[in-house]
C-alpha cells in the first residue's frame, strides 16, 4: 500500500453530523475534495446532502458522494443503490460514488456481502456507465469480512494512526486513504474525518449561472414547479436554505440555469440534462422514467408502460412536436 504524503490532494468527509458548514473556511484550509454522505440503507437521506453540497460546490471543492449499506442480500443492495441514485438525482458528483462499507449486522459471509456490494454497483452502472465508483471500508473489515471479488473495484481505504494502511489481503493500493477520524478543520465544528487521494483530482466546474423567480403572493414550491415544467422537489433541491412554507413576497428564489450571454432563460436548453438515449416502453431507466411520468402527469411507478407512453404522446401533440410517444431530446428538453 502507498505511503501518505504532504503532496497529496487533502479532502474531508461529511454528513449531518457536522451540522452548518463554513465551506468557504474549509476551501482555504486547504481541502479541495469531499464526499457528502447522501443515504443509508433503502430510506434514509441525509437531510444536509443540499445544502452540503451547494455551499462545496460554490466554495470550489470537488465533490463526491457515498451511501451507508445496510443491505444483507443482492436485492436489497440493489433497491439501496436506487434509493442512492434517487437522492443524489440532479446533484454533480466530480469524485467516484462511494460504498461505504463498515458493518456487518446480519453476519453474512464475506462471499455473500461482497456479492450484494458488487450488484450494488452494477446497478450504479447500469444507470451511469461511465461514473466510476469507489469501496469504502477499513483494514481490518476487508481482511475479516470481505472477499477478493471486491478487488476488482478501486479503494477508499480507512486506518488511524499512520501514513501506510496495513495488508487487508484484498488491495494493495488504494485511491482515497481515511487516515483520521479526529481532524479539525476551520469552518467544522467539531471532528471531521480527513483524506488524501493518490490520484489528479479533477478542476471543479464552475456551476450554470443562475435563473432567479421573485416570490408573489400565493407562491407555493408546488405551483411553481408546475408553472416552469420541473419534477417536482426540484426547488427545494436548488434551494435546501428556504423554508417552502415560510416563502416571503419579494424572496428571490432559484428555478434553474439561465445562458451564458444576456443573462435570460435559456429555453433550448433542458434544466435537467438530456440523458443520452430514448425513453420509451420497455426503458429500464427508472429514475427518468418517473421524472417524465412527474412532468406528463402520470401515476410515478419508475414504469413505461402503455398509460404512460399515452400521457407524453398527449403532452407531443399539444406542444407540436412528433406524437410518438417516445421521449428523445427534442421532447425531454420540451419537458424540462
Amino acid at each position: 500500500m502507498q505511503t501518505r504524503k504532504n503532496s497529496m490532494a487533502q479532502g474531508i468527509d461529511v454528513s449531518h453530523w457536522q451540522g452548518t458548514i463554513d465551506w468557504n473556511k474549509v476551501k482555504k484550509a486547504g481541502k479541495s475534495f469531499v464526499f457528502i454522505k447522501a443515504s443509508e440503507g433503502t430510506t434514509f437521506k441525509d437531510p444536509m446532502v443540499e445544502k452540503n453540497y451547494q455551499g462545496a460546490s460554490e466554495a470550489g471543492l470537488s465533490v463526491g458522494f457515498y451511501h451507508f449499506a445496510r443491505f444483507k442480500n443482492s436485492d436489497e443492495a440493489q433497491a439501496e443503490a436506487q434509493h442512492f441514485l434517487k437522492t443524489i438525482e440532479g446533484l454533480h458528483s466530480q469524485l467516484p460514488f462511494a460504498l461505504d462499507l463498515e458493518t456487518n449486522d446480519h453476519k453474512l459471509s464475506a462471499d455473500a456481502l461482497s456479492k450484494a456490494a458488487i450488484a450494488f454497483f452494477k446497478t450504479i452502472k447500469q444507470q451511469h456507465p461511465k461514473q466510476p465508483v469507489v469501496v469504502y471500508t477499513y483494514t481490518h473489515f476487508a481482511k475479516t469480512q470481505l472477499d477478493s471479488s471486491l478487488g476488482a473495484y478501486p479503494l477508499w481505504i480507512a486506518h488511524y494512526g499512520v501514513n501506510t494502511p496495513g495488508d487487508n489481503g484484498i488491495w494493495d493500493k488504494w485511491q482515497y486513504f481515511q487516515y483520521s477520524n479526529k481532524g479539525n478543520v476551520p469552518g467544522i465544528k467539531g471532528a471531521v474525518d480527513l483524506n488524501v487521494t493518490a490520484t489528479s483530482l479533477p478542476s471543479p466546474k464552475p456551476g450554470p449561472k443562475k435563473k432567479y423567480y421573485t416570490i408573489k403572493k400565493g407562491d407555493t414550491f408546488w405551483a411553481l414547479e408546475n408553472q416552469f415544467n420541473l419534477p417536482h422537489g426540484t426547488l427545494q433541491k436548488l434551494n435546501p436554505n428556504v423554508d417552502p412554507k415560510k416563502l416571503q413576497v419579494g424572496q428571490k428564489i432559484i428555478i434553474g440555469p439561465v445562458n451564458d450571454t444576456g443573462g435570460q432563460p435559456d429555453n433550448n436548453k433542458a434544466i435537467v440534462p438530456y440523458p443520452g438515449h430514448l425513453i420509451q416502453v420497455g426503458s429500464t431507466d427508472r429514475a427518468n422514467i418517473r421524472r417524465i411520468q412527474r412532468a406528463v402527469k402520470v401515476k410515478v411507478d419508475g414504469i413505461y408502460g402503455e398509460q404512460t407512453k399515452a400521457a407524453v404522446m398527449a403532452y407531443q401533440k399539444r406542444h407540436g412536436l412528433k406524437a410518438d410517444g417516445i421521449v428523445g431530446p427534442e421532447t425531454w428538453n420540451t419537458l424540462f
